[in-house]
């Protein structure tokens, strides 16, 4: 039967928490979500079949990220050990792949915005070229039929 956190990753967590509120960074994510990369590095760890004591959870977890992001890099980082947890994780680049992650987050931010814009833009686009008809109580007499009613 798989535990949610040993006691250890638990007290783990609680400090990587109250040392992000302490520094004076609001975490872009919950205690809970914190708590739950955690039980999912434990899964990973047990199904490649090597101890979650030795990930260093602390260097892989970044507060300004949100759950998303963080449980993305985190599984980034387990797959390329792939079975190596041994190693520093500061020797094999972490670092370098946290500013690439966040460069692409950022692009894909950016392109996300631009969708958006450009979905808007085209729904006026389209409302200009097909306006919709009035309804007949706010519809205006045209000239044409101004004359003839008279």
């Amino acid at each position: 039967m798989l535990k949610y956190a040993p006691l250890k990753e638990k007290n783990g967590i609680k400090r990587i928490w109250e040392k992000w509120k302490s520094s004076g960074v609001k975490p872009a994510l919950t205690y809970l979500e914190l708590n739950h990369i955690a039980k999912h590095v434990n899964t990973t760890c047990e199904e490649l079949d090597a101890d979650p004591q030795e990930i260093d959870l602390q260097s892989l977890l970044d507060a300004t990220l949100d759950y998303y992001e963080n449980l993305n890099f985190v599984d980034m980082q387990l797959k390329q050990l792939n079975g190596h947890f041994s190693y520093d994780f500061e020797e094999i680049g972490t670092e370098k792949l946290r500013e690439k992650y966040k460069v692409l987050m950022q692009r894909y931010r950016k392109q996300k915005v631009a969708i958006l814009k450009l979905r808007k833009r085209n729904k006026r686009l389209k409302n200009r070229l097909n306006p919709k008809k009035p309804s007949r109580r706010k519809r205006r007499k045209t000239a044409h039929q101004v004359l003839c009613s008279k």
